[in-house]
């Protein structure tokens, strides 16, 4: 009779999906199937240590985030899911470690101001235009400036 009881309680558990994992509560397990896709996958990683940090790896020894790891190595599993299958259980391991550097990853930057007048810069501009050509002014007028006094000098 216990031993039904015990069949079935052990059936009723394994039927259960398994919980996702916390910081608090990442398994032995998990940690070295996180530094399997480590060892795969991270080119900074060799000879069981981290090259750029010239010592141990941090996810695996800390369980710290490494930056380096969330925008190089973690979209793997985004981009080529059949190339690493583990790729996603990692990612799950990953995010019970560090769940907010995760979610930073995919915030929107905010937009960028001018400096000079506040106002909101396209990509890849330092100055608005009107600034621009306020700026391109001041310059040739100085660079003009200096020209003259060398030559009156």
């Amino acid at each position: 009779m216990r031993d039904k009881e015990r069949r079935t309680a052990m059936a009723a558990t394994e039927d259960a999906p398994n919980p996702t994992p916390t910081r608090d509560r990442v398994s032995a397990h998990a940690i070295a199937r996180l530094r399997t896709f480590i060892e795969a996958e991270c080119s900074n990683f060799g000879q069981g240590r981290c090259l750029v940090a010239d010592g141990p790896c941090r996810i695996i020894t800390r369980q710290q985030p490494c930056r380096y790891f969330e925008v190089s190595v973690l979209p793997i599993g985004r981009t080529h899911p059949t190339h690493n299958p583990g790729a996603a259980k990692a990612a799950e391991v990953y995010a019970a470690i560090a769940p907010h550097t995760l979610a930073d990853l995919n915030a929107t930057p905010k937009p960028r101001a001018c400096p000079d007048c506040g106002e909101t810069l396209p990509a890849r501009r330092r100055v608005c235009d009107a600034c621009g050509k306020k700026r391109r002014g001041r310059a040739y007028r100085e660079a003009a400036r200096e020209r003259r006094s060398r030559v009156h000098s």
